[in-house]
């Protein structure tokens, strides 16, 4: 016997097939009531055109529900009015219950239907069911030049198998195929979400050869889309200023990473007599936000989400551009494609090339950053990388930021509680960065210390991920699943006590922790590192450098290495310890502290000065 409430059970942990199968019986069963098989008959059409992109049988089914009963309300839909979440599909099942509805009054909405399905189901972590919408719309509109780059470019945020090298295969195929067509495709009309979803996963697939892949992707754009790269200081005379004009554009300057790391810069900047301009493409405002704007030489400039193109116009005589994070949003990619200022410089708030090397200059990094892939750094870089001597961040202490552990607390709701036993090894990092090549240590790890759990941390909103990322890892824990515990995010105060809580922390690899990194030395815990294996800035290795412990430091060269440095810290508790007040003596020694760092700022300072007036004595060209 099935009723609606199992099949409704599945779908709120996204097990759509099982929830689909109850569906199909419920509808088969005798003697059910005609408004039960109104229901079952709404749920089927729902995921008909979630699982399988069938549009047409998707629009008989909801006919066929609202002749049995056209009062039965779609039983998906409610999961949302009720609040659930749905591990992050609870949004999907509203939009497709509207979805039907018009696909049986209008079935050329079809194409519509099947991008926004596609946008959403890629968002949520179900690559495989979006990629099949975009096909689907593809097949109703052939050659659409959108689409084609949307395909394109969606790789999957975790990986479902062992083999990233095909990924990353099929993603330079997939490029270059689209670059020999380019000329020959329709020209795009306008750049958005759909055109234009930004690289923001490509970096997590790994590879040390980004410069030819995103040169390759923004080469396509500026075919099919001529305007991307204008030159908006052809009609501009570029001239020394005594008070120089900095622009920042960052999609994070709000309580984020990105802005914990570099808003300090922007800051500091201020501070030392540069105008400052924050080209915001953040949808809110916080406390980090009034912080990076108190300076009187700063202003706000927000960027509308929908302008792409005419949003450039809103630069100002700016002499340099520092754009923080490119590749997470489309908007910040599209000012970095156009020559909007003299200088324009690319930092590792996303550690990740532009591809744009007639438009932006500089990719800055750091000594202590670079020091373990020299030798790789010119296939990683379409910009000229400039190595800072310092750290090239200004990271304010959390006790100083008021966005962690404002000192002790007794509170209960500061707390963290958690009911595990034996030691605890923490890698609270996004669940993009659990790359395959990480795999073998976590087993490693597990299987070598019986009495340990590892512990990481997920977006509930990004539920299908974690699924992924277990589907994959699982099988190789076997007996020791139960060791590999993954838990929802904690923030604040709460996130500190985790952090407290935490034996040892995990820099995984190859994309490996900034900010969660220096969270953990803040309350001076140890983090395990293997920069030698990473293809992005080595940031967790460079602090320990910049702390003069790299001597000492669990700072290893492969992966049997980390798994017997980790092995080892776990069961000596006295070296552990003393690496622990090695990471807290740091904070001070000014010249070795990694906190709020005015070195950085005056390193910054420097070199916008050196690069304006190299600009000034040059002309640029497209």
């Amino acid at each position: 016997f099935y009723d609606i409430d199992e099949a409704l059970n599945a779908a709120k942990v996204a097990d759509l097939e099982r929830a689909f199968e109850i569906f199909h019986k419920v509808l088969k069963a005798k003697d059910e009531s005609r408004t039960i098989r109104a229901r079952a008959l709404h749920g089927l059409a729902s995921l008909t055109l979630i699982i399988n992109a069938d549009a047409d049988h998707a629009a008989k089914l909801y006919v066929s529900a609202k002749d049995e009963d056209a009062t039965a309300i779609p039983p998906l839909a409610e999961l949302q009015m009720e609040g659930e979440s749905c591990l992050g599909l609870a949004d999907i099942y509203w939009t497709t219950a509207f979805a039907v509805k018009r696909l049986s009054v209008d079935p050329t909405t079809a194409f519509d239907v099947h991008i926004s399905l596609g946008i959403l189901l890629e968002d949520s972590g179900a690559r495989e069911s979006a990629i099949m919408h975009f096909r689907k719309a593809l097949t109703l509109v052939p050659n659409d030049t959108s689409l084609l780059f949307r395909e394109a470019l969606t790789v999957p945020a975790v990986l479902s198998h062992d083999n990233a090298s095909f990924e990353r295969s099929a993603l330079d195929f997939r490029i270059n195929s689209l670059l020999a067509d380019a000329p020959h495709l329709s020209k795009l009309q306008r750049l958005d979400q759909l055109s234009c979803p930004g690289t923001f996963y490509v970096v997590y697939l790994g590879g040390r050869t980004d410069a030819r892949l995103m040169t390759s992707i923004h080469n396509a754009y500026a075919i099919v889309y001529p305007g991307l790269r204008a030159n908006y200081l052809q009609k501009r005379k570029i001239e020394k200023r005594s008070v120089l004009h900095i622009g920042f554009v960052s999609s994070y300057l709000t309580r984020h990473s990105v802005c914990k790391l570099f808003c300090g810069i922007a800051r500091g900047l201020s501070d030392l007599g540069f105008r400052i301009t924050l080209y915001s493409a953040a949808e809110k405002e916080d406390d980090w936000t009034a912080y990076v704007t108190a300076s009187n030489n700063t202003e706000k400039v927000r960027l509308e989400k929908g302008a792409l193109i005419s949003n450039r116009n809103l630069i100002k005589d700016v002499d340099a551009l520092v754009f923080t994070d490119l590749g997470m949003d489309t908007r910040t990619s599209v000012w970095a494609a156009a020559r909007l200022a003299p200088v324009q410089i690319l930092t590792w708030g996303h550690p990740h090339t532009s591809g744009m090397a007639n438009t932006v200059d500089y990719f800055t990094s750091s000594d202590i950053y670079e020091a373990d892939s020299h030798h790789s750094s010119l296939g990683r870089y379409s910009e000229q990388l400039v190595l800072f001597d310092s750290l090239g961040f200004f990271f304010r202490h959390p006790d100083d930021a008021n966005y962690g552990d404002r000192g002790r607390t007794n509170s209960d709701d500061d707390k963290f509680e958690l009911q595990l036993q034996g030691p605890i090894i923490l890698c609270p990092q996004s669940l993009q960065k659990f790359h395959p090549s990480f795999d073998a240590a976590i087993v490693g790890i597990i299987e070598s210390i019986p009495t340990a759990t590892i512990l990481i941390t997920y977006d509930t909103k990004k539920t299908l991920l974690l699924r992924t990322l277990r589907k994959r890892l699982d099988p190789k824990l076997g007996n020791h699943t139960s060791r590999f515990v993954a838990i929802p995010l904690v923030r604040g105060r709460k996130f500190f006590s985790l952090l407290r809580f935490a034996t040892l922390l995990l820099d995984p690899y190859p994309f490996g922790g900034g900010v969660t990194t220096l969270e953990a030395f803040s309350v001076c815990k140890a983090v395990v590192t293997a920069p030698s294996l990473q293809t992005v800035p080595t940031l967790a290795a460079g602090m320990y450098r910049h702390m003069v412990l790299s001597v000492t430091a669990p700072i290893v060269n492969d992966q049997d290495d980390y798994i017997r440095t980790v092995i080892r810290l776990v069961k000596d508790d006295e070296e552990r310890h003393a690496l622990e007040r090695a990471i807290c003596d740091t904070r001070r020694k000014p010249k070795q502290s990694i906190f709020s760092s005015q070195l950085a700022v005056h390193e910054w300072a420097t070199f916008l000065r050196r690069a304006i007036d190299a600009a000034t004595k040059h002309h640029f060209s497209l």
